[in-house]
């Protein structure tokens, strides 16, 4: 027995409606996934710029904390250089008092090789 020729419309309807679902379904999930790729950028992108600004952050303040260490540095430099010289001047007086004293430390390190 022959089918009715409505079933064939039928079946070609629904078969032609499930390509075209697929077809849609897959434009969809294509969409979908470009949106996730798009996010993920930005949420990497937002963590970079983030992280960016944190470093910044904390190297202004160890190149803040340099520059006072070096100004603590030039200032202890000349107190050792002032003493140095005092020290010089009060071994030349003993000495010209006829005592005997050994010559003052060196208050400097002696500048290594490179």
């Amino acid at each position: 027995m022959a089918l009715p020729e409505w079933v064939g419309y039928v079946g070609a309807l629904l078969g032609g409606g499930g390509l075209t679902g697929g077809g849609i379904a897959a434009l969809k999930f294509k969409s979908e996934k470009r949106k996730l790729e798009a996010d993920a950028a930005q949420v990497l992108t937002a963590s970079s710029v983030d992280y960016a600004v944190k470093v910044s952050e904390r190297l202004d303040k160890l190149a803040d904390k340099v520059d006072r260490m070096e100004d603590e540095q030039d200032r202890q430099r000349e107190l050792l250089q002032v003493h140095h010289e005092w020290d010089l001047e009060v071994v030349s007086t003993v000495r010209g008092l006829g005592g005997t004293v050994p010559n003052p430390p060196p208050l400097f390190l002696a500048s290594k090789a490179s």
